[in-house]
């Protein structure tokens, strides 16, 4: 049986034996959205900006990819890493939107925002760092790019 993200935080937290008003500081949360963190099974996924989790997850000592049952993409041999992996986050969206033949608006559309977040998005290379995990997986599966590039974390096992 699998342990929700939110489980996982609120037992890491006890084990360092920390508050939720420590831990919602020392992560640049408010109270009241760490609270809703380890309430809600799905606030960590749908709601909270990914640069909030990373931060979170810093705090706690917990791996990014372990927390939510990630499965790392290259140590399982789905995928081989290329190159384009190394490139910032905006340029690996705007070629990947390029070579499967989208505009920004067709992204935009399939995504579900405006064309202008496209265009930021391109244009900034943390512009998804102000997303939620869920928007950035459904990007991911629609540019066919690995989620863990697109969050911009590393495996623990082969550092990719």
């Amino acid at each position: 049986m699998r342990i929700a993200a939110n489980e996982k935080i609120r037992t890491r937290r006890i084990e360092l034996g920390l508050n939720d008003v420590i831990t919602a500081q020392q992560a640049g949360l408010s109270k009241m959205n760490y609270f809703d963190i380890e309430l809600h099974p799905d606030e960590i996924y749908t709601v909270t900006d990914l640069w909030q989790v990373k931060k979170l997850v810093d705090v706690l000592e917990l791996d990014f990819l372990d927390l939510f049952d990630i499965q790392c993409t290259f140590c399982n041999g789905k995928e081989g890493f290329l190159n384009d992996y190394l490139l910032p986050r905006n340029e690996i969206i705007q070629k990947k939107r390029k070579s499967l033949n989208l505009s920004q608006e067709e992204l935009g559309v399939r995504v579900g925002f405006y064309e202008i977040a496209i265009i930021e998005m391109e244009r900034e290379p943390d512009f998804l760092e102000s997303w939620s995990i869920e928007l950035i997986n459904d990007l991911a599966n629609i540019i066919k790019v690995p989620l863990q590039i697109l969050l911009h974390v590393k495996c623990s096992k082969c550092g990719r």
